[in-house]
């Protein structure tokens, strides 16, 4: 979704009708779309893309490939002052700083904040543009201990409201 709220749930969700077996967009499976509704849709549409929306038309969010690359093809620091992990990712691009902060912001579930610090973890989920299934949608997830997994939503609804990161060509 393209804009902030106070309840991240299927209630509140902009692509359902009330409940996650009643999909209006981003649907693949009749038994979950609104009156048995699909449209095979798997990666967000540029009007519905959040980093689009709220930072211009240069800007997207990245796909699950992308961020599958950038755990595997850079490394990675944790940085305790900041709360989050510096990825180096030098090597072709003009920036005279050659990396990004991934902050662990967590996510909303409802309207509670959760996981951003929860049992120490510091947890970091950021959205892709990529649907993984029906109900999920895939997105990068890190905590303080390993950035190891790029989670493909198997546990994380896309009600939910989770940050993003904006990326350009």
């Amino acid at each position: 979704e393209t804009t902030k709220k106070t309840n991240y749930y299927w209630d509140t969700y902009a692509y359902a009708k009330g409940n996650n077996n009643r999909f209006t967009k981003y649907c693949t499976d009749v038994d979950y779309g609104d009156g048995g509704f699909t449209d095979l849709l798997t990666e967000l549409e540029m009007s519905d893309d959040a980093a689009r929306y709220n930072c211009g038309r240069i800007w997207r969010m990245p796909t699950l490939a992308e961020y599958q690359a950038l755990k595997k093809d850079h490394s990675w620091a944790w940085d305790d002052t900041k709360v989050g992990w510096v990825v180096s990712v030098s090597g072709g691009t003009a920036w005279s700083d050659p990396t990004i902060f991934l902050p662990a912001a967590g996510h909303y579930a409802g309207s509670s904040h959760s996981n951003w610090h929860d049992y120490n973890m510091h947890c970091g989920y950021y959205w892709s543009s990529t649907l993984s299934s029906t109900k999920y949608a895939s997105y990068l997830l890190f905590s303080k201990t390993t950035y190891s997994a790029v989670n493909v939503g198997a546990d994380l609804t896309r009600a939910y409201g989770t940050p993003i990161r904006a990326v350009t060509e």
